[in-house]
């Protein structure tokens, strides 16, 4: 699966949920956003500006910047080879 911030799977997840479909039809709050990425345009339901995440993606997402925020914080003071393998390797939610 792609990166978990990726708008192409976000945006087909979002396509597919008829409940959000219909949340986002009924609710103003909700609006369709273009984003950009990798030089290509998707169309996105945001809610307040940000971008509406499908309860697939939710736990992968904080999965993933769980490992690069645990990476980047021991990177600033600290090194060992293959430093990325056992912070993924530990982290978990």
């Amino acid at each position: 699966m792609a990166h978990p911030t990726n708008y192409k799977p976000i945006m087909k997840l979002q396509q597919g949920d008829k409940s959000l479909l219909e949340t986002a039809k009924k609710n103003k709050k909700f609006k369709i956003k273009q984003c950009q990425g990798a030089g290509k345009n998707y169309s996105l339901i945001c809610l307040n500006d940000k971008i509406v995440v499908h309860k697939y993606l939710q736990r992968r997402m904080v999965q993933w910047y769980n490992c690069t925020i645990t990476e980047l914080t021991i990177s600033q003071h600290f090194y060992w080879k293959n430093l990325r393998k056992p912070v993924h390797d530990n982290v978990n939610i």
